[in-house]
């Protein structure tokens, strides 16, 4: 058995799961509880989901087949306003276990990961449509000679283009399979228990 402590936010107590040979189960600080047998798992899904606070964050929503209940699991844990304690290293491990768990029991699990392909199409469509927005406010800024103005949106373009385009790389829709995880869906590490 493995256990993996997160809280999400001020408004939810702190979770601890653990991932058994037949089910997900979890406990929260404020005494409910829950489990999901690996059986009752329609769907598995990986994201990068970064925040402005938080921008190295993945997360697990985890979908249950019988009622359609959704449970997300994330890799930092709330402390406080704006403090979010990292779990990368147990989280991956976590994530790496509990996968395997249900790939092992019910194999008929859809795994995926990113976001949908209509919403990384849109994403890339309203990331072009900025980028021409900031190009244009360029071009006008220097035409009637801002300069300093013009600079300063090259430097946001400079400044946001990479965060964009990682996010849009580590996003891509994709299925996969349990024992095939894509590296970009999980924090960067080695597949070892963590100390």
């Amino acid at each position: 058995m493995i256990e993996y402590r997160t809280r999400l936010s001020i408004l939810e107590p702190e979770k601890i799961f653990t991932v058994s040979s037949e089910m997900l189960t979890w406990q929260s600080t404020d005494g409910s509880r829950g489990s999901l047998a690996y059986g009752d798992i329609r769907l598995v899904q990986l994201k990068f989901d970064p925040t402005r606070v938080v921008p190295d964050r993945y997360s697990m929503f985890i979908t249950s087949r019988r009622n359609g209940q959704t449970i997300r699991i994330n890799s930092h844990s709330y402390r406080g306003l704006g403090d979010f304690e990292d779990h990368r290293d147990e989280y991956r491990h976590f994530c790496l276990q509990l996968l395997a768990a249900i790939g092992k029991a019910n194999p008929d699990t859809l795994f995926t990961g990113g976001i949908s392909a209509t919403r990384h199409r849109l994403y890339w469509l309203l990331l072009l449509f900025v980028l021409a927005g900031l190009v244009g406010a360029i071009l006008f800024f220097f035409a009637i000679g801002i300069v300093w103005i013009a600079l300063a949106k090259v430097l946001l373009i400079l400044w946001l283009l990479p965060s964009a385009r990682r996010f849009m790389q580590r996003n891509k829709p994709v299925q996969f399979t349990a024992d095939a995880i894509p590296p970009a869906l999980l924090p960067p590490g080695n597949d070892r228990p963590p100390q």
